[in-house]
């Protein structure tokens, strides 16, 4: 299906879809190709790379439309059928990120993005903001499922819509993106949840009530992000200076990639290139616990995954998160998400 890049009403909006179908289990059967990602790639940086740039590693659909000179609302609802590896620089800027389903394995100048939705869990804004050009990496393995909707902005359109940081009176949106990266996040409340959703499932065309309706649903979701801005804290990686950051990352790559019994704090340091000391002091700053209580929580969240998405049994998933014992393994899922792993298993096969 060739890509189709029209001019809609307006001198900036263009759009570039890749399926018209419904949305649903047809829209899902149309391939994707990663050319046609490319094509549209520039509104979120440069130097765009892929693995297999001649390949069609995803099905389903995907759009990208640029309302504005510098406002661009990206979706993709779409299943990996093959792997694949995408690079690009990310310009600075800001991105509102959301998730109604899957996750994205993906890192911001070598930090892991944390985007995604657990089953089950909340759906979350993601805010990520960069001052100066950053590496983007996206990795996806077969049967990788999501739908998200990402919506960019430019500093230029920051500044031309009065959210210049460097204007009289942004003090506070100054303090929240001056740093090279910040991370914010928080949960959707109704309204917002609506308004992603009305944006995911808005069908493609030139019609103008259409390019209203997605322009009118992206200014909405940008003002209430914007508004929030002022009094929500920084996340707490967004603290750490970037070499602190990345050392962070190869620590958490070393627990995440592992399996078997936890790897011990001094492997997990040797890791990072820190001292015992310092990898406590990065672990208690980025997530307000201890590395151990960190290290459980993300093998208990990937047991839970393996469980709602796998034809796995409880003791292999006590396995999959380190535990010799599935009674412990029980105990402890019970702890964290409040039910027990047996019943997850028995609402997957229901």
């Amino acid at each position: 299906m060739p890509l189709r890049n029209r001019q809609i009403a307006g001198p900036h909006a263009r759009h570039h879809a890749s399926d018209t179908s419904s949305r649903g289990g047809s829209a899902l059967a149309n391939p994707i190709p990663l050319a046609r990602i490319a094509r549209s790639a520039h509104l979120s940086g440069r130097d765009f790379r892929a693995s297999q740039p001649a390949g069609a590693p995803l099905s389903g659909r995907h759009s990208m439309t640029e309302l504005r000179r510098g406002l661009a609302v990206h979706t993709l609802d779409a299943r990996t059928t093959e792997y694949f590896e995408t690079r690009v620089t990310r310009a600075p800027g800001l991105v509102l990120h959301c998730f109604t389903a899957g996750e994205a394995r993906a890192s911001l100048g070598g930090v892991p993005m944390g985007l995604g939705r657990a089953p089950g869990a909340p759906v979350r804004v993601v805010l990520t903001a960069l001052t100066e050009p950053a590496p983007f990496v996206r990795r996806a393995e077969p049967g990788d499922y999501m739908r998200k909707v990402n919506i960019k902005l430019s500093p230029e359109w920051m500044a031309g819509n009065g959210f210049d940081l460097a204007g009289a009176g942004q003090h506070a949106l100054r303090a929240r993106l001056a740093a090279p990266f910040t991370r914010l996040s928080w949960e959707a409340d109704a309204e917002t949840l609506a308004a992603f959703e009305r944006l995911a499932t808005l069908e493609d065309g030139d019609f103008p009530c259409l390019r209203l309706e997605r322009e009118a649903l992206t200014l909405g979701l940008v003002a209430r992000a914007m508004a929030r801005i002022g009094d929500a804290p920084p996340e707490r990686d967004a603290l750490l200076r970037p070499h602190e950051r990345a050392r962070l990352a190869r620590m958490e790559a070393c627990v995440a990639e592992s399996s078997g019994p936890l790897p011990g704090l001094a492997e997990i340091a040797a890791e990072g290139g820190v001292s015992l000391s310092t990898m406590r002091r990065l672990f208690h700053a980025a997530h307000g616990t201890s590395v151990v209580s960190w290290a459980r929580a993300e093998r208990l969240d990937r047991a839970r995954a393996a469980l709602e998405r796998e034809t796995v049994t409880v003791s292999q998933a006590a396995a999959l998160a380190g535990y010799g014992s599935p009674a412990n393994f029980a105990t402890a899922f019970r702890r964290q998400f409040g039910v027990a792993p047996s019943d997850i298993r028995r609402t997957r096969a229901g």
